[in-house]
């Protein structure tokens, strides 16, 4: 496939190229607000002014891509914006939402939690609201939390250190793409069970995801083969003995202990050829399809929605879409989708390694 071939018939690659450059621009150069407002006033104009008659159809296409870039770089600097203040360097009090199934650990229980200030006495240029890792001397209460519980604390939220070296891992540039702006240790004693909070989707899906993990150790699962069999069917791999880890790393096998659309392709083949609904007949068709997304959508549901097994079900919704209106969709038009609507509420995924590997080996 040549260049002009890989563009023309995939129109949605085109406007999915200029807004991850818009983010990039934006994340390294801080773009201000009033800059990005303007490059949208101005693309706006050129995009309407190419619409009419008399100007050349390539001024249409100028504005598509300047609107493209002005709105990744809109997200990206609004998400920085939102970002920008850190947390009062001193003990105060706050409530926080634990948003994940506490890891247990040792003599440790971390968590990852939307932490809210509720000192009046807080700096006003303070951070007040934000995600935090938090870190509870473990005990009996602490054994005790699910996802969703509210605790109310006092500690001091610190912030990620930057890297010390060029070659040294940038730990707070780390924690900032994955949105986490700070963490706090919790003593025994220093913190209190406030209530069950309102659970997420998200949150409902981690917890089902444990009640499947807790059934394979009823019916007789342990030990590594309990640790493998929920790795590879639900992607939990808080248990995972490292030294297993390390065994399928030099093996080369590590992405297998990872969902992503490798197990839901072989699940939606699975479905695909298992399914007795085959035909030419449009409504047998819809009906078929429709069973397989939503099968797919339970299996990421059960998986904890993660962002690699939410992104391949969004390719397969929409290649079982175009089955449904008799039309092959494209694998590259559907990636570019999937990309773009991720990056509209979470830009900073653009530079997640995570993210950037999966898109490259499903665009390869």
């Amino acid at each position: 496939m040549t260049e002009s071939q890989l563009f023309k018939g995939n129109p949605l690659l085109k406007l999915a190229m200029p807004m991850m450059l818009g983010i990039a621009v934006a994340w390294h150069s801080e773009m201000a607000m009033s800059q990005v407002f303007s490059l949208s006033a101005l693309s706006v104009f050129v995009l309407l002014f190419g619409l009419l008659r008399f100007t050349p159809k390539w001024l249409f296409g100028v504005g598509v891509v300047g609107f493209m870039f002005s709105a990744g770089a809109f997200v990206e600097s609004g998400q920085r914006e939102a970002m920008r203040p850190q947390w009062a360097g001193e003990s105060r009090y706050y409530e926080a939402q634990l948003l994940e199934v506490p890891d247990h650990r040792g003599t440790v229980t971390k968590v990852l939690a939307g932490v809210t200030a509720v000192d009046s006495a807080l700096p006003k240029n303070a951070r007040r609201q934000g995600e935090a890792y938090l870190y509870l001397q473990r005990s009996v209460e602490a054994d005790e939390l699910e996802a969703g519980d509210v605790l109310r604390f006092k500690a001091e939220m610190r912030v990620p250190e930057k890297a010390g070296n060029p070659a040294e891992f940038d730990s707070r540039e780390y924690h900032y793409i994955k949105g986490v702006t700070g963490s706090a240790f919790l003593w025994d004693g220093s913190w209190n069970r406030l209530r069950k909070g309102e659970k997420t989707l998200s949150m409902q899906a981690l917890q089902l995801r444990e009640r499947v993990v807790d059934k394979y150790a009823s019916i007789g699962f342990g030990g590594e083969s309990l640790a493998l069999l929920s790795a590879l069917t639900v992607g939990e791999k808080r248990d995972f003995p490292r030294e297993l880890k390390e065994s399928y790393s030099v093996a080369g096998a590590s992405h297998v202990l990872a969902l992503s659309g490798l197990h839901l392709g072989i699940f939606y083949l699975l479905l695909s050829t298992l399914l007795p609904l085959r035909g030419r007949n449009r409504m047998l068709v819809v009906l078929r399809e429709c069973v397989i997304v939503v099968a797919l959508w339970g299996f990421a549901y059960i998986a904890g929605l993660s962002p690699s097994v939410v992104r391949s079900a969004i390719l397969f919704t929409l290649m079982s879409f175009g089955r449904c209106m008799h039309q092959e969709s494209s694998g590259i038009s559907s990636l570019a989708f999937a990309a773009i609507m991720m990056l509209l509420f979470s830009p900073h995924a653009l530079f997640d390694i995570s993210f950037q590997l999966s898109f490259a080996a499903v665009f390869a």
